[in-house]
């Protein structure tokens, strides 16, 4: 069906439409409360004003998701000068050439971010204005409707993509093209009057248009945070809050969505677009199940056609056409366009297989003063005997039954997380390096359904400057020096430098050959190199980062979250988890400046380690906290197994670090007294109230247990105390060490140290270290190479447990602790009595005893016996002053 004919002021006469129709509706939702048609309408008049006031060649947008990015795009149109949307998330260089290409004179942009871009075009005769919030515009009677003063020929909006030359290339959408694309999203998508959809794409990404311009279809814009595009969670939470009804997302979101049970909650939700790279059968048939009241439609179009080309409805149950590499199929043509496919040389072809050719009212005008690469990409053909303009898509296209399917690109051309990137741009940008000769750039499939990680081999200039090689990892130096040049999508997941880039019989780079190298390291991962750990920080980072990207191998210090398969939504995950395990304010932007262990560990470390949380997550997302005290040394990691055991859907765990463990943590005069008042800081931050579950395994027992007691005095209730193993494992005696330091002359204290790092106190490293351990220094020499850990950690450690082992409640302290709370004691088998069983207290428990010895408890097979305890005392009716106890568990 041909659509009908659409003017230029169509879309500014749409809006208009739905002003005079609606005038109360919402137009924009946010945080900040709602915005009618009539007030949007008035801030499209102020931002009218101001642009026809400046009569600019180009408007720049320097905006993130907001009530004035709507404003100012719509004054733009409205004003009929061609708008360049400028994410604030790209590089300042990047913006630079696109200010200047893009031949923009006059940048809009929101107070908060008018110091930044003032920095940005520093020197230039670039001016810069504000978009007034709606209650300004009312103070002061300004602004009343907007007038639709376009040319017929107008320029909507010049959009820069990756260009295969090495720099951006700016598609030129007239008016009417983008008319009729939202024409077509509101008939063919049911976006209209009561309808509502979220703006969280940045702006420079096209699909973003359609999301901040709905207002053409008379729906309502729910305007996200910045960072909610990468933020499944937040995202989920928008749509409810907001009661959405239309979505737009890349499958690498949609997948990251489909991963939280809550998605299933959005009920709201009459239809969600999957676009910007190929949707998979399986992810399209798990959104369909999650949410089957919705409409799951995969979208395709080029930036140079206006963002939808064509559409496919993924049917219910899904069992509608797909290839044979299991990927959904990208449809038929949207209304009033129409796909050819095209031979080798560009001509038509009758053969089911070519590239996709498009023709039809979206067609863009062109490149932006790139007259070549215009003459090259939109071609005329004859079609039907009749010459007919079309764009060179140099995507592969296959027709099976009258529907359309992607079969990958005709160049090195690729589309990663929604982006459309030219693999060239990114050599370009490598070979003009001071330090590279030369570069070839190519994708590998990750093999996980995520998106391909692009790869760079770099040879280097022989004149590099070897001093200064030396200084740092040479991967590091150029991604940090072509940061300033690529936006973060672009960058390179992985640089490999070698000596000679293998060659073709022509003398070009021979990218197949480095590909299929990649693949056999891919298949050898070992032979990477691999840095522990080296301090505290890291080992916790290395285990969030494990979690995060659900690794079971160890991850390197020295290794680019991005080459392992991290994305902008992992990142996302991952600086929650890093939040909620040190307690300081991380930006997810931080991720992409600091992308290995080793660079985070140092930007943690330099904040106030005063405000690392030392409470630990463990296990479980339950609303129920528990709190988790580990045994001498004061490392929790030792108790993630139970935790993972007793967490469930009911519980979550945390485990109390010890203070001192962090550098500069002094515990010179630290007591179980002190220790507990620390540590009950902590435990407020997470939760401010009673009542409490406390678990203290072995020397954490009378950390819990002291917990506990200044809780209650403090007002508040503890519900249960669990003391696990809080008696002294079983140490047979043996003679002093001559010549030895301190404690170091016991061996029964050497053996209880090596078991903090080892979890036994026998063994033929054990007796060694009994027998001729002197001091610290040569305890830690003598385990240094069976450590799984730093030795600088280890030191800490050390110290710590010289320090706590014997602390002791003194008869009158203990005669003091009556608590209220249930306390139950689980011994481990062979330990000698608690400090509870004592004349010196009347505290009523009960307990029991596993069949495993103190170390074995938390190690399986033997923690799902204790896990099972454990649950009991926390799930058992509380009964109060019961007598002493002992049973068998």
């Amino acid at each position: 069906m041909n659509a009908p004919s659409i003017t230029t002021s169509d879309l500014c006469g749409q809006f208009l439409h739905h002003l005079a129709a609606q005038p109360d509706a919402p137009a924009v939702m946010s945080r900040d409360g709602v915005i009618s048609f009539q007030s949007m309408g008035r801030m499209i008049a102020a931002a009218q004003q101001i642009i026809t006031a400046a009569k600019p060649r180009t408007v720049g947008l320097y905006f993130t998701p907001s009530p004035a990015l709507v404003a100012a795009a719509w004054g733009a149109l409205f004003s009929g000068v061609a708008y360049v949307p400028l994410a604030p998330t790209y590089p300042e260089d990047r913006i630079r050439y696109m200010i200047g290409a893009g031949d923009v004179d006059l940048i809009l942009t929101p107070a908060e971010l008018r110091g930044d871009l003032e920095e940005i075009v520093a020197g230039t005769d670039v001016s810069i204005a504000e978009i007034p919030a709606v209650a300004d515009i009312a103070a002061t009677g300004g602004g009343d409707t907007p007038r639709d003063t376009a040319a017929p020929d107008a320029i909507a909006f010049v959009l820069y993509t990756s260009g295969s030359t090495g720099a951006p290339k700016g598609v030129e959408i007239p008016h009417a093209s983008l008319a009729h694309q939202m024409r077509w999203i509101s008939s063919g998508l049911d976006l209209g009057p009561g309808a509502r959809i979220v703006h969280k794409t940045p702006i420079s990404f096209d699909a973003a248009q359609w999301e901040f311009l709905a207002n053409a279809t008379g729906a309502a814009v729910v305007v996200g945070d910045p960072d909610l595009y990468r933020d499944p969670e937040a995202l989920i939470d928008a749509v409810i809050t907001h009661q959405v009804t239309h979505l737009q997302v890349v499958p690498t979101l949609l997948q990251a969505l489909c991963e939280e049970p809550t998605f299933s909650a959005c009920t709201s939700l009459r239809l969600v677009a999957s676009g910007g790279e190929s949707l998979s059968s399986r992810l399209g048939a798990t959104a369909v199940g999650m949410l089957p009241a919705a409409r799951i439609v995969n979208v395709y179009g080029p930036t140079e056609t206006t963002i939808n080309s064509s559409f496919y409805p993924l049917p219910r149950p899904l069992d509608g056409p797909a290839s044979a590499a299991g990927v959904v199929p990208i449809g038929l043509p949207v209304d009033g366009l129409a796909f050819h496919l095209l031979d080798e040389a560009g001509e038509p072809t009758d053969s089911a297989t070519g590239e996709i050719g498009i023709s039809g009212l979206q067609l863009a005008r062109g490149y932006r003063n790139r007259p070549e690469e215009t003459d090259r990409r939109f071609v005329t053909r004859v079609i039907n005997g009749t010459p007919t303009r079309l764009y060179r898509t140099g995507d592969v296209g296959e027709l099976i039954d009258g529907i359309f399917h992607f079969r990958g690109r005709t160049d090195s051309q690729v589309k990663i997380r929604g982006h459309r990137i030219e693999l060239d741009e990114i050599r370009n940008v490598l070979e003009n390096h001071k330090w590279v000769r030369h570069a070839g750039v190519f994708t590998v499939d990750r093999g996980n359904g995520d998106a391909p990680r692009i790869v760079a081999h770099v040879e280097l200039n022989p004149h590099a400057d070897e001093d200064v090689l030396h200084t740092q990892g040479l991967a590091e130096i150029i991604t940090s020096d072509i940061a300033g040049m690529l936006p973060h999508y672009m960058l390179p997941d992985v640089i490999r430098i070698l000596d000679d880039l293998p060659r073709t019989p022509s003398g070009k780079i021979d990218i197949r050959a480095l590909h299929e190298a990649e693949l056999v390291r891919a298949d050898h991962p070992d032979e990477d190199t691999y840095i522990a750990p080296a301090t505290l920080v890291e080992h916790q980072l290395a285990q969030l980062w494990q979690e995060t990207l659900q690794h079971d191998s160890p991850v390197s210090t020295a290794t680019s979250f991005f080459a392992l398969g991290g994305n902008s939504i992992a990142a996302v995950r991952l600086v929650k988890n890093i939040r909620a395990r040190f307690g300081v304010p991380l930006p997810v932007q931080a991720i992409f400046e600091h992308d290995t262990i080793a660079k985070q560990a140092r930007a943690l470390s330099a904040e106030n380690t005063a405000v690392f949380s030392r409470a630990v997550p463990l296990a479980g997302k339950g609303d129920n906290p528990v709190f988790l005290w580990s045994g001498l040394g004061g490392y929790p990691m030792n108790l993630r197994a139970l935790a993972e055991s007793i967490a469930g859907t009911s519980y979550r765990c945390y485990g109390l670090q010890a203070h001192g463990l962090n550098d500069g943590e002094d515990i010179e005069d630290d007591t179980i007294v002190v220790m507990a008042r620390r540590d009950i800081e902590q435990v407020r931050r997470i939760q401010p109230h009673g009542p409490y579950n406390l678990i203290g395994y072995s020397f954490g027992a009378r950390i819990a247990f002291e917990v506990a007691h200044q809780l209650e005095t403090q007002g508040e209730t503890v519900d249960r105390v669990i003391l696990l193993a809080p008696g002294s494992p079983s140490i047979q005696q043996e003679p002093a060490t001559p010549g030895a330091d301190g404690r170091y002359r016991e061996t029964w204290f050497k053996r209880l140290l090596f078991s903090v790092f080892f979890g036994r106190t026998d063994g033929p490293l054990a007796d060694s270290v009994a027998a001729t351990v002197t001091g610290r220094d040569s305890f830690l020499k003598a385990v240094a190479s069976d450590l799984e850990i730093d030795t600088s950690l280890a030191d800490r450690i050390t110290r710590l447990v010289e320090k706590t082992c014997e602390f002791e409640y003194t008869f009158t302290e203990l005669a003091d602790r009556n608590l209220a709370a249930a306390i139950t004691i689980i011994r481990a088998a062979g330990d000698d009595y608690s400090f509870l069983d004592t004349a010196a207290t009347n505290v009523s428990y009960t307990s029991g005893t596993l069949d495993a010895n103190h170390y074995q408890i938390l190690r399986t097979p033997h923690v799902e016996h204790t896990a099972s305890a454990v649950i009991a005392a926390l799930t058992k009716p509380t009964i109060n002053k019961l007598p002493k106890e002992n049973s068998r568990v």
